[in-house]
């Protein structure tokens, strides 16, 4: 089992670059 900080520090790195992802879909279409 990994511990809950563990796991808090996984699942914030997984929204993190959900967010990112989302942020890149949108400004992408500006850049190019």
């Amino acid at each position: 089992m990994m511990s809950p900080k563990t796991k808090k520090t996984i699942s914030a790195v997984i929204v993190i670059a959900l967010v990112f992802a989302m942020v890149l879909t949108m400004v992408l279409p500006y850049i190019f």
